[in-house]
């Protein structure tokens, strides 16, 4: 978060975010965060909303309705990473269904700035509950978060920022373990 929005530089631990609701609606620029109690934002007569009920870890939500090409993975919504990061244990499991998946290599900077390497490739179907999305790019490697959850043996993925940018509106209820999607307008 930008020091002028806080005070100072810095990130928004899960350890704040207990009974809160984080928003992203990408369609007006804004990241809330507000009260799980407060009434939430009205859907528009023309949208459809598809809500994930997730299971809790360590206080970050995790669901586990979702699959990359059709192997079943767990996913956690990442509101503070750009872009998506799956385990190698992802990344094996999809090459061994699809032999010739075409995966490349490159390097990742985290928040302190640091360079790390890495290797990505398009995942051209990521369903999670009843959303599907095509041609997803997913970089590969243990970061901790995997280590911290308790996943770097199951196939498990970091939904980032990036990838809920498809979406008008993203919501994230820590109380109440639901993931709001609100689908892009048609057209």
């Amino acid at each position: 978060l930008p020091r002028r929005n806080i005070g100072a530089d810095g990130l928004l631990g899960i350890d704040s975010l207990k009974n809160q609701r984080i928003v992203m609606d990408f369609q007006s620029h804004t990241f809330r965060v507000e009260p799980a109690a407060a009434p939430e934002e009205a859907v528009p007569d023309d949208a459809e909303q598809i809500i994930v009920t997730a299971r809790t870890r360590l206080g970050q939500l995790v669901m586990v309705d979702a699959d990359a090409n059709g192997q079943k993975i767990w996913v956690v919504v990442d509101t503070g990473a750009q872009n998506s990061i799956a385990n190698t244990r992802l990344r094996a499991l999809l090459v061994k269904r699809a032999p010739d998946t075409e995966i490349r290599s490159i390097n990742m900077v985290d928040v302190l700035g640091r360079s790390t390497p890495a290797e990505y490739t398009i995942v051209r179907k990521l369903r999670i509950g009843g959303i599907s999305m095509g041609n997803a790019a997913i970089a590969f490697a243990d970061a901790h978060p995997f280590r911290l959850f308790g996943l770097l043996r199951k196939p498990s993925m970091l939904l980032g920022v990036e990838g809920l940018r498809s979406f008008r509106r993203v919501s994230v209820d820590f109380a109440t373990r639901k993931v709001k999607f609100l689908l892009p307008e048609e057209g």
